[in-house]
């Protein structure tokens, strides 16, 4: 039977709705929830202004990846309903825009004594969700004409051991928030084109050598092992630590520090001879 009414929905019937019918379910989720969520905030101390900046973040959360947390919640209130667990969300939403708004900018202290190239490198990394050879080059780009993307490599991991284990896993959190993270072969699913970079240069000799410095990228590549190139993906992409990776690898965490050692090595001497 069909159903007009957004009343004629309990919040359990609704959970199911955002499988078959996730944009109604929203309508109705939001029509029902919107009030709670707002006051929420507002009895969280914050003003109407703030409180609808979150507000707004919120429910860009709440709709991400085809409406993600809505459709894996595994508990509602002890009547069925869902404000228990949407309280918790908000709470935690709450401080997750603090901290994307603010947090970053005290964590920069961690690394103020680094050199400008490394804090640059920080802010396109942790900031703007470049990957090492997107950084490598903006860099160049901006006429680093002598950096290598080994050493793109070394100030990243000089930049981790400066950040304890708290501050880069919130870093990460953040990481994930504005960019998807890419394997060094990503393609589009739907294209099967492989990724580029996108640059705002439209000089066709500069894209030439951009396109010459791709390939001898990928090639530099093609030389490292297997367990190189994983230790570089996890630790540079994922972001992990050494502990994890070792964790995921079965590899001692020595064996992963050396590994990442060869495949600088390796990067830069063929990087340099090119």
């Amino acid at each position: 039977m069909l159903r007009n009414n957004k009343n004629d929905f309990s919040d359990a019937e609704l959970l199911v709705l955002f499988l078959t019918e996730p944009q109604r379910a929203w309508e109705i989720f939001i029509d029902r929830y919107a009030d709670i969520i707002f006051k929420t905030l507002q009895r969280s101390g914050f003003d109407y202004d703030q409180a609808m900046e979150r507000f707004v973040y919120i429910c860009e959360k709440l709709c991400e990846q085809n409406f993600r947390r809505l459709k894996t919640i595994q508990y509602t209130g002890n009547q069925g309903e869902l404000t228990p667990w949407l309280k918790q969300v908000v709470a935690r939403l709450s401080i997750n825009w603090t901290w994307s708004e603010d947090g970053r900018n005290r964590l920069f202290k961690a690394i103020s004594n680094l050199s400008k190239r490394e804090q640059k490198i920080f802010e396109l990394y942790f900031r703007r969700g470049l990957l090492p050879s997107e950084i490598h080059e903006q860099l160049l780009l901006e006429h680093e004409k002598q950096l290598e993307l080994a050493d793109v490599f070394e100030s990243l991991e000089n930049i981790f051991a400066h950040l304890s284990d708290n501050k880069l896993w919130r870093l990460m959190s953040q990481l994930n928030r504005t960019r998807q993270t890419l394997s060094f072969d990503a393609t589009d699913e739907e294209t099967g084109i492989k990724f580029e970079p996108i640059d705002d240069c439209d000089n066709p000799e500069e894209m030439l050598i951009r396109n010459e410095d791709n390939k001898i990228f990928e090639n530099a590549l093609e030389s490292l092992s297997v367990k190189e190139k994983l230790v570089l993906e996890f630790r540079y992409e994922e972001t992990m630590s050494v502990k994890e990776i070792s964790e995921i690898l079965k590899l001692e965490e020595r064996e992963v520090k050396n590994l990442l050692k060869s495949s600088f090595y390796k990067l830069r001497k063929i990087l340099f001879r090119s």
